[in-house]
């Protein structure tokens, strides 16, 4: 509790990340970064060392090197939500990774924006590329040199539907496509709001099928309409109870983005 949290996605960067970890003197620092290329992996490894030096707990996290973009969105997300219920202090550091994971790292910051303190940038006081012995600099420092300054970019709102659709959509995520009699069952075991009192008719109950058309008349009005061809999207209409629910590829990265699912599903 109260603890400052420091989440980083990293690349070929030392300084970006160490001199903003001991200047916050962050408790705790998770590392996110790719295995798929040594340099990766030396650069963590310094990076761990001249935190933990600094009595800072450092937790790694490997990205999926296929899709680091949907992988970084994710973690961030993810440790966002469980450090902010911890009532700890989050930053964000976009500055010591390349373009696509601090991308991902500014979205999800920006989604949630109202658990972090603040998404940061470091500027660096030179570039390895320009020092006398270019190599030298780089292994000892990664692409940029020093800590200049910290600037944070102002993390602008990002609309979040109800949370009765965001669950709707992480019930989606989780399980794939499905029929709104299955989703009406996963709705009410998860006490989504509305649909707490759903009971499943039996076979036999003679208004088996009027009590599913009103329920299911209730789950269209309130969650799959006001996103439809947005986040979710639906087969033929004529199917009636039994037509199919599935995210659509931005309710896929919606889903993500929560930071609530458990991991990345295949597309």
């Amino acid at each position: 509790m109260d603890q400052t949290i420091l989440i980083t996605p990293l690349g070929w960067e030392r300084d970006r990340a160490s001199y903003l970890g001991q200047e916050l003197r962050v408790h705790k620092a998770y590392l996110l970064f790719r295995t798929d290329h040594k340099e990766n992996c030396n650069f963590a490894n310094m990076v761990k060392k001249d935190l933990v030096d600094k009595g800072t707990k450092v937790i790694s996290i490997y990205l999926d090197n296929n899709r680091e973009f949907e992988s970084v969105l994710l973690n961030v997300s993810k440790l966002i939500v469980q450090e902010s219920e911890e009532q700890n202090i989050v930053y964000v550091n976009m500055s010591a990774s390349g373009k696509i994971a601090a991308a991902a790292a500014t979205i999800a910051s920006m989604f949630h924006r109202d658990k972090i303190k603040s998404l940061i940038y470091v500027s660096a006081q030179s570039y390895s590329v320009h020092e006398k012995d270019p190599d030298k600099a780089f292994r000892e420092h990664g692409l940029a040199i020093g800590m200049a300054n910290r600037y944070s970019p102002p993390l602008f709102h990002i609309e979040r539907p109800s949370e009765q659709i965001l669950k709707t959509i992480i019930a989606l995520y989780e399980n794939g496509s499905m029929k709104y009699e299955e989703l009406l069952k996963t709705l009410k075991e998860q006490n989504v709001s509305g649909f707490e009192s759903f009971e499943y008719p039996p076979l036999e109950n003679f208004s088996r099928k009027r009590e599913i058309t009103k329920w299911t008349a209730r789950l269209r009005r309130n969650i799959v309409k006001p996103v439809e061809n947005l986040y979710i999207k639906t087969s033929p209409s004529h199917q009636g109870p039994e037509k199919v629910l599935r995210l659509t590829r931005e309710g896929k990265y919606l889903a993500i983005l929560t930071g609530m699912v458990s991991s990345l599903k295949s597309d």
